[in-house]
């Protein structure tokens, strides 16, 4: 019976034919496999490209944080409630400097500390409003107007370093101020002499 099974088997199935079919399976699947190893390339290398944009970016902007938190544009520390008057004086100060000049936030940063160190000075008025209103001195200052948003957070955090005696960006001896569209310098000379020191932004 089993010799009968294996005639019929022999006679039915042709050897030639299934080499024939297990090569063709074999070609199916390796070209499958080469298939699959191509496209996980492209899907790595996508990746990849995408993992770097991302990481670029998140860098990009670490180091613009970075840049704002070392300029004092964010707040360093708290600020008492007391201060708002005067955070809302120097920020509609700086509405009329960005009107005028259309600063960066670094700049309106660094020119705060221009009304802060005269407030400090015995030479010019001991609070925020009477340095600022201090005939020929801030010809550009209005209060018209309540501030932005974004000056107000500016001077406040100004304020807060100033108040909370922060590192300063500037030393007190830097009370004249010049102003144009390519930013902000202060000094600790109205005359411009071989000894007179700058800080810009």
């Amino acid at each position: 019976m089993i010799r009968e099974i294996n005639e019929f088997l022999r006679y039915v199935i042709d050897p030639g034919k299934v080499k024939a079919l297990i090569l063709l399976i074999q070609s199916v699947a390796l070209l499958m496999l080469i298939g699959c190893r191509v496209q996980q390339g492209y899907d790595q290398a996508r990746y990849e490209a995408e993992a770097a944009e991302l990481v670029a970016a998140h860098d990009a902007e670490i180091k613009q944080i970075t840049a704002k938190a070392e300029a004092g544009i964010y707040a360093t520390q708290y600020l008492s409630s007391a201060y708002e008057g005067d955070a809302w004086k120097v920020a509609q100060w700086l509405d009329c400097l960005d009107a005028r000049y259309h600063l960066t936030d670094e700049a309106k940063a660094l020119a705060c500390w221009v009304v802060f160190n005269r407030v400090e000075s015995s030479e010019y008025p001991d609070n925020v409003d009477e340095v600022l209103w201090q005939k020929g001195q801030f010809c550009e200052f209005s209060d018209a107007e309540p501030p932005t948003e974004g000056n107000f957070t500016i001077a406040t955090n100004q304020l807060s370093r100033f108040y909370n005696g922060d590192i300063r960006p500037v030393p007190s001896t830097a009370v004249f101020i010049a102003v144009s569209s390519e930013g902000v310098v202060l000094r600790d000379s109205w005359e411009e002499t071989a000894k007179t020191q700058h800080w810009r932004a």
